[in-house]
């Protein structure tokens, strides 16, 4: 049986920050999200902090993933980076 970790992501700001992320989790495919908010990095752990992730859900705001082993840290921490430019 394989580890699987569910992550749920809430985005919580001003418009502007809440319809980006919106249009990114609606319109993107996984390797695309990886893309968007995953490092430079030659192993997809060193990229997202997880082997694999998996988008299963998402709203207006909301994204939610599955990835193995452990929860995409460094993937949470790059959507964070990234919405903090567009609202601090």
């Amino acid at each position: 049986m394989a580890n699987t970790c569910t992550t749920n992501i809430t985005l919580n700001g001003n418009e502007a920050v809440t319809e980006w992320f919106t249009n990114i989790v609606t319109t993107m495919k996984d390797n695309e999200l990886i893309e968007q908010f995953g490092s430079k990095a030659d192993s997809m752990i060193d990229r997202i902090g997880s082997k694999w992730l998996n988008k299963t859900d998402w709203d207006e705001g909301y994204l939610q993933v599955e990835s193995a082993w452990y929860p995409p840290d460094v993937f949470l921490k790059n959507i964070f980076a990234q919405a903090t430019v567009i609202d601090s």
